[in-house]
């Protein structure tokens, strides 16, 4: 069921191509895999979001699709939904762990890091695609600053 055709496409995501969530719910119970890629890294969630279909999307985020996972372009599924509907957007939000450390793996890839040895340029908005899709999605981007500790009194 996880076999990749000659164009590089599974079942799974041929049912994706198809926008038959009821298809792609019966393979994913056969055992598709929902993490499987074609031959440029595309997977299926970056299909999924590709064609705007949030009850796909959903079905992929419940079968823990990855929403960080790269193609060899350095796109992910939340980079490829900076033109996909709030509601794409907001699944995808919410499936992500924004203190996990995947909004700076996406702006590393992305050149929009915020790193000397990287860019040695600073992370823009305007800019950088990676920044304003996160954005987009309800990211913070304040810095917080850390709390001075104070002294120990004893008494």
């Amino acid at each position: 069921v996880n076999a990749l055709d000659s164009g590089g496409g599974t079942a799974l995501m041929y049912s994706v191509w198809g926008l038959s969530a009821e298809l792609a719910s019966l393979l994913l119970a056969g055992g598709a895999d929902p993490a499987a890629a074609d031959f440029l890294g595309r997977t299926v969630l970056m299909k999924a979001v590709s064609v705007a279909q949030l009850p796909l999307v959903d079905l992929l985020l419940a079968h823990r699709a990855d929403v960080s996972a790269a193609d060899s372009n350095g796109e992910t599924a939340i980079t490829l939904a900076e033109d996909a509907p709030a509601e794409v957007k907001k699944a995808l939000s919410a499936a992500n762990n924004p203190t996990g450390g995947k909004l700076a793996t996406v702006a590393k890839r992305h050149g929009g890091a915020n790193h000397a040895e990287d860019t040695r340029a600073p992370v823009s908005a305007e800019t950088s695609r990676p920044m304003r899709t996160s954005l987009d999605l309800g990211y913070q981007t304040q810095v917080k600053q850390p709390e001075k500790h104070k002294k120990p009194t004893w008494s």
